[in-house]
């Protein structure tokens, strides 16, 4: 399935429940049969650097979020990609926005719900 972009300039001023809006509808979009994987680019937890992320969706509409609690808030997994199989993810890793590839927190194929 695919996901409709969120242009940049739409992207800032949103507000938190803005944003968990879209992680619920990013989260409805993956369905029962849709994409087991993906690549997390990052686990945002402020509204700023969720927007800066936002600001690399390349080519738009390839990032997506779903809420994730973590240390007792409601964060968001910043994700690039939808692979039906852990190899097609791992093949697709090296094009990731180079913005996200940090030796502190590199982008990890992950499985989703």
């Amino acid at each position: 399935p695919t996901v409709a972009p969120l242009p940049t300039a739409a992207a800032t001023g949103l507000s938190r429940e803005d944003w968990l809006r879209r992680a619920e509808r990013d989260r409805a979009r993956i369905g029962r049969r849709g994409p087991r994987y993906a690549i997390q680019l990052e686990l945002a937890c402020e509204l700023p650097t969720l927007e800066d992320a936002w600001k690399r969706d390349q080519p738009a509409g390839t990032m997506w979020l779903l809420a994730s609690p973590f240390r007792g808030r409601t964060c968001f997994r910043v994700l690039w990609g939808r692979y039906a199989t852990i190899e097609e993810a791992r093949r697709a890793k090296p094009g990731v926005p180079a913005f996200f590839v940090t030796s502190d927190n590199p982008p990890a194929v992950v499985s989703v719900p």
